[in-house]
């Protein structure tokens, strides 16, 4: 029996090496950065191989795959807790997917949830036209319908000042923005997923706009990252969300966290949700800030 598990646990082994090597190769080249993506699957298979190594009694291995425990242990930082205050604005984001053609899951959410903000990703004409019931419930919204999955809109019940379309992506895709009534600007934003290299730097370039987004005060960027917290080029790690959202039909422990909501400073975050599916490939999140007690 310990004969025939030695060369799984060789593989298994040699997954944790990838994804070792991964941490430390990922900026270089976009290829490398994918196993990082996956730092839950590969905690789980170290767990399995310390199992199967203590079972066979190879010392070595155990120590190899309890070493990778650790490592990827510690980058697997949850979010920072909530604050327990009343949130000042309640931000829902979902992306609907544009091969979606129900919109009753997602309306009937909004409803439940009754949101401050509403931020729409993969809007397309269609998605469009059945959004009148929420322009009419948040007067103050901006839409760029696409025919590519990087359409969006933006929908508020708040005033938003200076509500635009401020692209962040050398491929010009949207980025909606506008100013809300305590200061705080929210920015939506739907980088390109890396399944190219020239896809990849396009989406590493629109990241690390966003990061510079979020130095300043006030500064809230809700959006489908394409990215996990655990990559190189995630803007804010600390801040990653804390359960996976897509694929929206696996189980929690299977989907990769890809939506996100970050802050900046002088905001605290006092409510965080992963959603149930609205028939898309991703769950919604919902997200409520407020501004810090003074001291």
């Amino acid at each position: 029996m310990a004969a025939q598990s030695k060369p799984l646990l060789y593989i298994l082994l040699g997954w944790q090496v990838i994804a070792l090597a991964a941490w430390g190769l990922g900026p270089a080249f976009w290829l490398f950065d994918l196993p990082n993506h996956v730092i839950i699957g590969t905690l789980g298979l170290a767990g399995v191989g310390v199992a199967g190594a203590l079972a066979t009694r190879e010392t070595a291995m155990v120590v190899g795959f309890a070493a990778s425990l650790l490592v990827h242990g510690a980058r697997w930082w949850p979010s920072p807790p909530v604050s327990s205050r009343t949130a000042s604005v309640r931000i829902l984001m979902a992306n609907v997917w544009a091969r979606n053609h129900d919109p009753t899951p997602f309306l009937s959410l909004v409803r439940r949830q009754d949101p401050d903000v509403v931020a729409v990703l993969e809007l397309t004409s269609g998605w469009r036209s059945a959004l009148g019931s929420l322009r009419e419930r948040y007067p103050y919204h901006l839409e760029v319908p696409r025919s590519d999955p990087f359409g969006m809109g933006l929908y508020s019940r708040l005033p938003l000042i200076g509500l635009r379309n401020d692209p962040l992506s050398t491929a010009d895709l949207p980025s909606l923005v506008g100013t809300l009534p305590h200061g705080g600007v929210i920015r939506v934003v739907h980088p390109m997923p890396p399944l190219s290299l020239r896809m990849a730097r396009d989406r590493d370039a629109h990241l690390v706009a966003v990061a510079q987004r979020l130095e300043q005060p006030g500064a809230i960027v809700v959006g489908d990252l394409n990215c996990t917290p655990w990559s190189n080029h995630f803007p804010s790690p600390q801040q990653g969300w804390p359960e996976g959202t897509w694929p929206a039909g696996l189980p929690a422990p299977f989907r990769l966290p890809l939506d996100h909501a970050l802050t900046g400073p002088g905001l605290v975050v006092v409510e965080r949700q992963t959603l149930p599916s609205i028939g898309s490939d991703h769950r919604p999140i919902l997200i409520g800030v407020a501004q810090p007690e003074p001291p």
